[in-house]
């Protein structure tokens, strides 16, 4: 319900209830358990308050999505994350289930093709040059001093098992400008620009790689919204209730 908050000792219940995890073990990889994700939702939620504030269903999804990628919820700077995020419609807040730059990586290289594929940040006293034409081609050489300047531009290479690859570069205006255009209210922008800007970079290059399913959903999941799964009861015919 809108403007009800779900508290600490009632979430971690209600998440690590029998029904919930029977529903996420057969979805998780090899090493990865329901209580584990749970349990980084909850860590999420410890360093993030207002996810109390959001509808628990919205929280589920989020999880479920982490859980059908076979991802851990380990925060903006690991493989996705859990942001809170107010809906106008609903009336109240949702938690909104976020890819990080770490989780496309770990996508990326469940596909044989891909030998690697990583971001990088180039920095105002770093060597750099890029071609474009029939042999497009970066040379990057980073800057060995204590304080390289800021960041200019940031790009993704890919490298396939054949021995092709490709890249894709922004510079840090055409970066701000997607980003003003596309999550102007994203506050993960504030508080971690660079990773966001690798990971718009790796996003852009992956639109036009052979890559997994996964990953293109995920991608497609940028925009996406809760309310895929619904959270299931406590138990068979009880419906759960904001405490």
């Amino acid at each position: 319900m809108a403007g009800q908050m779900i508290t600490p000792p009632a979430l971690r219940q209600y998440l690590m209830s029998a029904p919930v995890l029977d529903i996420l073990n057969p979805l998780l990889p090899a090493g990865m358990t329901g209580a584990r994700l749970v349990g980084q939702a909850l860590i999420l939620a410890n360093q993030n308050s207002d996810l109390y504030k959001c509808s628990l269903d919205s929280i589920y999804s989020g999880i479920m999505r982490a859980a059908t990628m076979g991802l851990e919820l380990s925060g903006p700077l690991g493989q996705a994350n859990l942001i809170p995020r107010w809906n106008r419609q609903l009336n109240g807040h949702e938690a909104v289930f976020q890819m990080g730059y770490k989780g496309y990586i770990v996508l990326a290289h469940r596909s044989r093709m891909v030998r690697h594929f990583f971001p990088r940040t180039v920095r105002e006293k770093d060597q750099f040059r890029m071609r474009d034409g029939t042999d497009p081609a970066i040379d990057h050489v980073r800057s060995l001093e204590a304080d390289p300047g800021p960041a200019v531009g940031y790009y993704a290479v890919i490298g396939y098992a054949n021995g092709g690859s490709d890249f894709e570069y922004m510079s840090l205006a055409q970066v701000v400008a997607h980003r003003n255009r596309y999550a102007p209210k994203n506050k993960t922008w504030d508080t971690h620009f660079e990773e966001m800007a690798e990971k718009t970079v790796m996003i852009q290059l992956g639109k036009r790689c052979p890559l997994s399913i996964e990953f293109q959903s995920a991608a497609a999941e940028e925009a996406g919204g809760p309310g895929a799964w619904a959270a299931p009861a406590q138990a068979a015919g009880e419906e759960w209730h904001y405490p």
